[in-house]
């Protein structure tokens, strides 16, 4: 038996009018293993945004009530790490350029490969847990860098085994040594 705690299934929320969108992302996700959410319209979305801590967003640009990039604005101003995915079938570069600008992570357009909505939710997620410890680090007085899919602790020479959790980072009762190069 590990004595090591279980990972949390990464939340996901999916933002788009569209049923078959919302079925189809919530099919795609769900089968790689994460929670999924789903909210019709960006008003909907931040009012969930509110009672649920997410690791990404995956949002539609044209939408009634709120659009995607209107709610990216907004949701950047209150979670400005989150990492949010604009999508769209109605692609133009200037839509695009607005996106990146605003802060998302990416920008697909529809209609998609699946595999490649898998990767970028992928990438999405890891990116997030990165700056949660990243920051969880910077709380303990280190620093946290990311080469070649390696974490290393720097400016502590023993460090606590720490896994990331949905409460946060937890010491796992273990210490590892950690080799400073010069």
């Amino acid at each position: 038996m590990s004595d090591s705690l279980p990972e949390r299934a990464a939340r996901v929320l999916v933002v788009d009018d569209e049923t078959i969108m919302q079925d189809v992302m919530s099919d795609i996700l769900g089968e790689s293993g994460y929670n999924v959410d789903i909210a019709e319209n960006g008003q909907v979305a931040l009012e969930k945004t509110e009672t649920v801590e997410y690791d990404m967003v995956f949002a539609d640009i044209r939408m009634p009530v709120m659009d995607g990039i209107q709610f990216l604005r907004l949701l950047k101003e209150r979670n400005p790490d989150l990492s949010i995915v604009m999508m769209t079938g109605y692609a133009s570069v200037d839509v695009a350029v607005e996106a990146m600008k605003l802060g998302a992570f990416d920008f697909v357009t529809k209609p998609f490969n699946l595999e490649h909505i898998r990767i970028v939710a992928a990438r999405a997620i890891e990116q997030q847990k990165l700056r949660k410890l990243r920051k969880a680090c910077d709380d303990l007085g280190c620093r946290v860098e990311h080469a070649f899919g390696v974490l290393s602790f720097l400016s502590l020479p023993v460090i606590p085994e720490l896994r990331l959790t949905d409460k946060g980072l937890v010491d796992v009762g273990k210490f590892k040594i950690v080799s400073l190069f010069e």
